[in-house]
């Protein structure tokens, strides 16, 4: 295989993972890549997708759309998208210039104090906080149209105890769409359950594809946020 086309599958296997993966993981990833799977056949593109799903607890739906996005963005213009292989080469240089002309350190102060949470927002967890500020996004993206809200409730009927508990707080979402205490008292785990509805329920209004555009954009929206530096959103996937 070509430079340019190992190139393009590091970039295009950092660009996928990147909402799912921290930055050490999304390393990870590319040095799997670059191991075992450099390889040009869809079922070596299957395995390595497999592969980093498994590696890092990435959901059976999500990986299902990685399979299209990964094969999608293989034939797209991959100019603008980095080399993760020259971000970590860049990123060593960098440390050892600074490492060349800084003085030995003092020893090391005490962290500092995390910055308190917005007055309006303080009454919400952070996970919720998170979860607001991602749904909110992904809502604002919606036609006015869309039946989002039974869409979603279809997904969740059955006689689970997991269902019948979606479904009431689906319900209580529905009835205000933009406030979010109803979902006070919820842990990480059973946000991250609604959010897996959620898009499994956008896969089925705009497809797979479009579907994670969605969630790019609204986890790239939620990063641009200072919580996000204390609940990252890719917790809840």
């Amino acid at each position: 295989m070509n430079h340019e086309m190992r190139q393009r599958r590091r970039k295009v296997a950092w660009a996928c993972f990147q909402p799912f993966l921290n930055e050490q993981q999304l390393m990870e990833s590319v040095q799997i890549l670059e191991r075992g799977y450099q390889t040009d056949s869809v079922s070596n593109l299957i395995a390595y997708i497999s592969k980093i799903c498994t590696e890092f607890g990435i959901g059976g739906e999500i990986r299902k759309s990685l399979y299209s996005r990964f094969h999608q963005m293989m034939f797209e213009n991959t100019d603008s998208l980095v080399d993760p292989l020259a971000l970590a080469q860049g990123n060593k240089q960098s440390t050892l210039s600074k490492k060349a002309v800084e003085p030995s350190p003092a020893p090391a102060a005490a962290p500092a104090p995390q910055p308190p949470l917005p007055e309006e927002t303080a009454a919400l967890p952070l996970p919720v906080l998170i979860f607001s500020y991602f749904m909110q996004q992904i809502i604002a993206g919606l036609a006015d149209d869309v039946d989002f809200f039974p869409i979603m409730l279809e997904h969740v009927k059955g006689d689970s105890q997991q269902n019948k508990q979606s479904f009431d707080l689906i319900m209580q979402w529905a009835d205000s769409p933009d406030k979010f205490d109803w979902a006070t008292a919820l842990n990480e785990k059973m946000l991250a359950d609604l959010v897996h509805v959620v898009y499994t329920t956008l896969c089925d209004i705009l497809g797979p594809i479009n579907a994670d555009n969605a969630f790019h954009r609204a986890v790239a929206y939620c990063e641009q946020k200072p919580e996000a530096r204390l609940f990252p959103p890719s917790r809840f996937f």
